[in-house]
């Protein structure tokens, strides 16, 4: 027969542990068991501190690629979508290949290749706005700065340390110095 918890069916092999049994309190669901492991905690915490970075790249991607759909579109592109597609594309395996290249060879390339391509996005979002108007201007590249400003931060700063937590030790266990004394 399935195992059910709060009116959910769960897979085979798979159990619910609560933060009462985890640390002897009271609590929400902590954690998913089996074969597909989640801590909740750690993912709420992941996204209270990486949700805002990511709603401010996305609604800056969201107005770059309008952008670049736009200029694409104005000079005859057959499909207009794949330019800021492309572009993007490159320079988030740009990215991933600046932080994390294997040799430095790699890692050079990947930076060159990165500078080329922001300062393409830059420019295809300054060619967005109207010729001559400097405050459109800058409100177009805005979008780009800040797209490249978030893939910045989220790729090269270093993660905070997770502090750890000491928990209080589970009910009726004797310690290992206390078992040590009596035998």
């Amino acid at each position: 027969m399935p195992t059910q918890w709060n009116g959910v069916t769960l897979a085979p092999g798979m159990r619910v542990t609560t933060a009462d049994q985890i640390s002897g309190g009271s609590g929400p669901l902590s954690t998913f068991k089996g074969p597909h492991t989640m801590d909740v905690r750690k993912l709420t915490a992941a996204i209270r501190a990486k949700g805002p970075t990511w709603v401010v790249f996305g609604a800056a991607a969201y107005q770059s690629f309008g952008h670049s759909v736009h200029v694409a579109r104005e000079h005859g592109s057959s499909d207009p979508w794949l330019l800021p597609v492309s572009i993007d594309g490159v320079m988030l395996v740009a990215f991933s290949y600046a932080s994390h290249g294997k040799t430095r060879s790699a890692r050079v390339l990947a930076w060159i290749v990165l500078g080329i391509f922001m300062a393409g996005v830059v420019g295809i979002n300054f060619l967005a706005a109207p010729a001559g108007d400097p405050v459109g201007q800058g409100l177009s590249v805005a979008p780009a700065v800040g797209m490249i400003a978030t893939t910045v931060l989220m790729h090269l700063v270093p993660k905070a340390k997770t502090p750890v937590t000491r928990r209080r030790p589970a009910k009726n266990v004797t310690s290992i110095t206390k078992a040590r004394k009596v035998s």
